[in-house]
């Protein structure tokens, strides 16, 4: 029994050395230095109260309330459409533009293909510049004619066609015609 209470001893021996072994090997630790926020953390309570306390809510409500009276005041957008074929009010236009181009084309080609016509436009042409000549290097016979039309139109036109077939019974009188 005595190796039994030697065994014992052995045991309960062993952790009471290794607990002082332990114990006895604490290492010291070195002192950590907290620094004291106390001074910058009453600073910034005192940074919040004053913007808790100033307006700065009511300056956001002023500033989205003018955002919105500028949005509204911007004007509506005029729908696009988005179609590549003529409006009825573009076909009108387009149906008109054709009839004036048909029109004049057929003008110009009646203009062109009516010699009568063009004969007797040029005539009276000749005429307006033989009569400006008379009017401008004989006055006195310019004034007896527009005298004489004035008075009695019938009467001087039954006369100078009377002088007029006279003239062309006689060839040699014209001297603008001579070769």
């Amino acid at each position: 029994m005595e190796e039994q209470f030697k065994d014992h001893d052995q045991v309960h021996a062993d952790p009471v050395k290794k607990e002082k072994r332990v114990s006895g090997d604490i290492p010291e630790y070195p002192k950590i230095y907290i620094p004291d926020y106390t001074q910058e953390l009453k600073f910034l309570y005192k940074q919040v109260q004053v913007f808790i306390q100033s307006d700065h809510q009511q300056r956001i409500d002023a500033a989205m309330k003018n955002i919105e009276q500028k949005v509204n005041s911007i004007p509506k957008v005029i729908p696009v459409k988005h179609h590549h074929h003529f409006e009825f009010q573009s076909r009108v236009a387009i149906v008109m533009i054709c009839l004036l181009v048909i029109a004049i084309t057929t003008s110009v080609f009646l203009f062109l293909n009516n010699k009568d016509l063009r004969k007797r436009n040029d005539a009276l042409l000749d005429d307006a510049a033989n009569y400006y000549f008379v009017r401008t290097l004989y006055p006195a016979v310019a004034k007896t004619i527009t005298n004489g039309l004035k008075t009695n139109p019938a009467r001087f036109t039954k006369l100078a066609d009377q002088a007029m077939k006279q003239l062309e019974g006689n060839k040699n009188v014209n001297p603008t015609k001579q070769k």
